[in-house]
């Protein structure tokens, strides 16, 4: 039997997305050729917060199929990664665990993969069918590796879904664990109803910018106080009063977009296709609720436990009575509370990387492992706010 003070005597290997500088008694190191820094800082994030309960030996990958897969580039990948191993004197692990958008690197000795899985096709039965099961009929190379390995780790229960039904992987060998982000911001500061709304994304298009916009124009006519921020992209609308643009921001201008966070009233990116949107938990983080997509990301979530609300992309009265209704001065500040617990419970790095551990500590040992290990019930403060709106108090 492996306990958990015996896993961090093994000696593990992390293959991330993107570079990250390792502490220092990791020697290897594998470059990513086109760096991206939040893909950097996101699996910085990760390899710090599983150092702190595992022996790693680090290595950064690139991600080189994130919006068009091709097999023959991960091959040439998987080789080159390879052959770097194989050169690499004294270099031994005893299992690896890998992310979302590596080369197709498979190896006999155990393997996990964190991935935020959601299959590229038409997710707008998602719209009406929240775990709608659809399987492929073709195979890709990359296929066997989910399906050898010794477990999978997906962010929530639809991605889970998904990817047990697409690629017909055994259920016991896959779990959701809520990612971890950093900054939340303390749990007794003051939410204040703004009706600041934001959003993140560097696709305006598929991330539902121009929808948000739209819905903003209706909303800024109802009532000239509504401000609209986004962030992320080179498009400038001058034109349209109340609306504010952030470029892309780099690593360093990062506490910007925290406060933009903390200064939000709501964050709204009702998206055609999102697998996770950590944007979403980091909104969340700072008390502040959220409108989401029902293609993907944390839709499942968020009806479950109300931290804000859900609509398809594409319909703009929608989004605009979302948004409405979660701004409505009786409903806000149990909003913003549920947003801010589910956050705090289940998306802090300590959390999250400790759920990693006793997951794989449990495929390790061929012991069960839960489907789930979020958590979405309430606390009693949150119920209480929810208590004082159903009865019309708030």
């Amino acid at each position: 039997m492996i306990h958990m003070n015996e896993l961090k005597k093994l000696r593990g290997m992390l293959f991330t997305l993107g570079n990250v500088k390792v502490n220092s008694n990791t020697k290897y190191s594998f470059p990513n050729p086109t760096p991206d820094p939040i893909t950097n800082r996101r699996s910085q994030e990760l390899y710090d917060a599983l150092y702190q309960h595992l022996n790693l030996t680090a290595w950064a990958c690139g991600r080189y199929g994130q919006h068009a897969y091709s097999p023959e580039l991960g091959q040439v990948f998987a080789k080159e990664l390879s052959k770097k191993l194989e050169n690499e004197p004294g270099l031994e692990f005893d299992y690896s665990i890998q992310m979302a958008g590596h080369p197709i690197f498979h190896h006999k000795k155990p393997y996990f993969i964190i991935v935020d899985y959601i299959p590229y096709f038409d997710l707008s039965i998602m719209d009406h069918i929240a775990f709608p099961c659809i399987k492929k009929s073709y195979e890709r190379d990359q296929d066997f590796l989910y399906k050898e390995a010794t477990g999978i780790i997906t962010y929530t229960p639809v991605q889970r879904y998904m990817l047990i039904n697409w690629l017909d992987v055994d259920p016991t060998k896959v779990t959701s664990i809520c990612s971890g982000v950093n900054d939340f911001i303390g749990e007794e500061d003051k939410k204040k109803n703004t009706k600041k709304v934001l959003w993140v994304g560097a696709d305006f298009e598929r991330k539902g910018g121009s929808d948000v916009l739209k819905a903003f124009e209706i909303l800024r006519k109802k009532d000239p106080e509504y401000t609209l921020t986004m962030v992320g992209i080179n498009k400038f609308f001058d034109s349209i009063p109340g609306v504010t643009v952030y470029p892309f921001l780099s690593d360093q201008d990062l506490s910007i977009l925290d406060k933009l966070y903390s200064e939000a009233a709501i964050f709204v990116m009702p998206s055609y296709k999102e697998n996770l949107g950590l944007v979403y938990l980091e909104a969340m983080a700072h008390k502040t609720p959220v409108v989401v997509t029902t293609r993907g990301g944390l839709a499942e979530v968020v009806r479950r436990t109300g931290t804000g609300e859900v609509v398809p992309p594409g319909q703009i009265q929608m989004i605009v009575e979302a948004i409405e209704k979660v701004l409505d001065p009786l409903n806000y500040e149990a909003y913003s509370e549920r947003a801010y617990y589910f956050a705090s419970h289940n998306a802090t790095w300590e959390i999250a990387s400790k759920h990693m551990v006793d997951a794989i500590e449990r495929w390790l040992n061929n012991k069960p492992v839960p489907d789930d290990y979020i958590d979405y019930t309430m606390n009693r403060r949150v119920q209480f706010y929810d208590g004082l709106v159903e009865k019309g108090l708030r």
